[in-house]
């Protein structure tokens, strides 16, 4: 519900968190259903260590976490908990459930973050750049981010584009030109980075690394700091009165296409 309070997080830190050291950089990654969050995971481990989805299906149904030691780059002997979270638009879970459940561990990160001093290192959103067309869903999980980031904090944020093999050169650089031209024109100067993900060890590393490059003027989230700072409930922050919204525009949708159906059917 999004009713829900942070009660629990004042009490105790996310058991996700529990055997975070001073040093560890907390780093989550997200995205729309399908787009490749548990492989990009697994090629970042070298090993497999969550469940992959195929197609639209997900496994990931509630945050998992993964802890590796950085070993070279910017972020060398560092400790990163990189943080699975589950996708909105899932068949499997409410869209209400999936942000009390990412916005509760983002919480009680924040809240202990001072006491643990762990930091975030900013924040990975995958995109599949082989959509011809963006589709209501993936605008509706872009925005949703972008609420849950707001716009200060998107200089923390790496664009990870997946599923590269299935374009040729031209067609996947205007697939970027498309994404720097409108995927977030609507949002703040602060852009985030964008760039191509490989599916190999390495080239996960590098979307990590990516990270590093970003501003560090602000090292917080908006939705950390409505829930937190400014004590909010989750149903008042920016996120969560978007996905009121956007659950009531899904439900007159879906009304209205059960409307066309049941006449498209009488008429035949």
């Amino acid at each position: 519900m999004l009713t829900t309070t942070l009660q629990k997080t004042k009490e105790s830190l996310d058991p996700i968190f529990q055997d975070a050291c001073s040093t560890d950089l907390v780093i989550p990654v997200m995205g729309p259903p399908g787009v490749g969050k548990s492989t990009f995971i697994n090629s970042l481990c070298g090993r497999d260590v969550v469940e992959v989805g195929y197609g639209l299906k997900t496994c990931t149904q509630r945050l998992k976490a993964v802890t590796l030691k950085a070993t070279k780059g910017p972020f060398k002997n560092h400790c990163l908990v990189i943080v699975d979270t589950p996708p909105f638009n899932s068949t499997a879970t409410s869209d209400l459930e999936i942000l009390r459940c990412v916005a509760d561990c983002l919480a009680s990160f924040y809240r202990f973050s001072h006491r643990k001093h762990m930091k975030l290192a900013g924040m990975i959103y995958l995109y599949e750049i082989s959509q011809e067309h963006m589709t209501l869903g993936n605008c509706q999980d872009r925005e949703l981010f972008q609420k849950i980031c707001g716009n200060e904090a998107l200089v923390m944020v790496v664009v990870g584009a997946t599923k590269w093999e299935q374009l040729d050169g031209q067609a996947a650089q205007k697939c970027i030109d498309r994404l720097k031209g409108i995927f977030w024109d609507d949002l703040s100067r602060e852009e985030p980075q964008i760039c191509r993900v490989r599916n190999t060890h390495d080239g996960a590393w590098d979307i990590v690394n990516r990270l590093a490059q970003g501003k560090k003027s602000r090292t917080t989230l908006q939705i950390q700091r409505e829930l937190v700072d400014q004590n909010k409930l989750i149903r008042d922050t920016e996120a969560g009165r978007y996905v009121k919204i956007w659950g009531r525009n899904s439900n007159r949708a879906s009304l209205a296409q059960h409307i066309l159906i049941f006449f498209g059917a009488k008429s035949v």
